[in-house]
């Protein structure tokens, strides 16, 4: 992670990149294979499902692979697993994770919680993205992209919130207005965008209260919807026509300001 000094905490200094986390790789070839044109482009992640706790291969899987590390897969292949305990806790604020199948955040976690400003991107070459647990991460950016033939789906009563970070410097004697606009939300599938009922895309901007009791409020963020289009990252255009949908029945979007609303797209 990085250390917030006072000077940046007061906004007289700029920020420190955020440490970054990158696992896998968006695009992989057809198949994932070595290709004329398209090639490639780096490691291969299968399938990942990021729960609360740490979770291991169990001992049978460790003892097929040390016996036969080209030993066929399970039925559902394999499947790696993330701890969401870790990615809080290792204090990274860039987090990009690329799948060549299905990726999941699991209902499990509750609710990830990620650094002021973080940024979480979630991709799927040819599975579906699951996001199954409320994300927040103040005045940031989530995305969640399948890139190819799969789904994007938000669980029920799933909060997104990027919204941005309500800061008392009058009070508390330091703050900057640093992450209190609100951030922005992506989804976004060449098949089909779907949202359970009950679920909250929120992008309101915050506000600062600096030393001398102003209230200086934060613009609102930005939401994107998309679903149908065609793969940008690989140069292939797949018709799924019969298959896109934009489903967003019962959710609630939001992007309150008490200066600028924020921006939708529905596509």
């Amino acid at each position: 992670g990085t250390t917030v000094g006072r000077r940046q905490t007061n906004g007289l200094d700029a920020l420190a990149k955020p440490a970054s986390l990158e696992l896998g790789t968006a695009f992989h070839g057809p198949d994932g294979a070595f290709s004329a044109g398209a090639g490639y482009l780096g490691p291969i992640l299968g399938a990942l499902d990021i729960s609360r706790s740490a979770t291991s291969l169990s001992g049978a899987n460790w003892n097929t692979l040390l016996t036969d590390p080209l030993a066929a897969a399970p039925g559902g292949g394999w499947v790696s697993t993330l701890s969401a305990d870790q990615l809080e806790a290792s204090g990274f604020g860039a987090i990009t994770i690329s799948t060549a199948r299905d990726l999941t955040l699991k209902a499990e976690i509750g609710q990830l919680n990620l650094p002021r400003l973080a940024s979480l991107a979630l991709n799927s070459q040819g599975g579906g993205v699951l996001i199954d647990s409320s994300v927040r991460l103040p005045g940031g950016s989530l995305s969640a992209r399948s890139l190819r033939t799969g789904d994007v789906k938000l669980g029920r009563q799933v909060v997104l919130d990027a919204s941005g970070d309500w800061v008392n410097a009058l009070l508390d004697g330091a703050g900057s207005s640093a992450g209190t606009a609100g951030g922005s939300i992506t989804l976004s599938s060449q098949r089909s965008v779907i949202t359970g009922p009950g679920a909250v895309l929120d992008v309101s901007g915050g506000a600062l209260v600096d030393a001398s009791g102003t209230v200086r409020g934060g613009n609102g963020g930005s939401i994107v919807l998309s679903s149908g289009f065609a793969d940008t990252i690989s140069g292939e255009t797949i018709d799924q026509s019969t298959q896109r949908q934009l489903q967003i029945s019962g959710i609630t979007l939001r992007s309150f300001s008490t200066t600028r609303g924020g921006s939708l797209s529905l596509t």
